[in-house]
């Protein structure tokens, strides 16, 4: 296990003590993204790595390039951005600051039509796939969630174009059914995405 896979997993665990120890603590998403966010702030050499809440992953150049998206009749798949807002964006990211930034910086620029050179505002959305050194997706809702095997496809996709890139998927719901569970954590070990959940099932 390498060091950042050791930091990331006992930033989850500790996220999971939480929730399991303050139950009216985490009502939606964001609460559990945020939290983990500071765990892995506190955690983590910024001179090594920076964690980053929804970014875009975007593939080949600046000028050219693609994003993950659902066409309509649901079909996933890296397609040509058309807007600056279009895109999966992650909950979740571990970048390393040293790569890509000029990329992230230009693509910045680009969709923001600055025209002076420089940015109108300090916000960068997207990072060339390349520089994702992990991603974390949360959800804490299961029952007619179909976003989870969505998610699923899109993490395998990033991996496609990445193949250091660490997944994970948190799945935290007090009242999830543990064989949905127990379905979730069987496609994601499939792919190699580490896969922790509340309550804690075993296939």
């Amino acid at each position: 296990m390498s060091l950042q896979e050791e930091i990331i997993g006992n930033s989850i665990k500790e996220l999971m003590q939480e929730y399991d120890e303050n139950e009216c603590s985490y009502l939606t998403e964001n609460d559990v993204i945020c939290k983990l966010y500071s765990i892995l702030t506190r955690n983590c050499n910024p001179k090594e790595f920076r964690i980053h809440s929804e970014l875009r992953p975007f593939y080949e150049s600046v000028e050219n390039q693609l994003v993950i998206t659902e066409e309509k009749g649901g079909k996933i798949g890296w397609y040509k951005q058309q807007t600056a807002k279009s895109g999966f964006r992650v909950d979740l990211s571990l970048i390393n600051p040293k790569t890509k930034f000029f990329e992230a910086l230009e693509k910045a620029k680009k969709d923001q039509h600055a025209r002076s050179g420089e940015l109108k505002y300090w916000r960068m959305l997207s990072y060339p796939v390349e520089a994702f050194h992990a991603i974390i997706e949360v959800k804490i809702k299961v029952y007619r969630n179909k976003t989870i095997d969505k998610d699923i496809e899109k993490l395998v996709m990033i991996r496609d174009k990445n193949k250091d890139c660490q997944l994970y998927l948190i799945i935290l719901d007090r009242k999830s059914n543990p064989d949905i569970l127990k379905i979730y954590k069987k496609k994601a070990e499939n792919h190699n995405i580490k896969y922790y959940t509340f309550p804690n099932v075993d296939c």
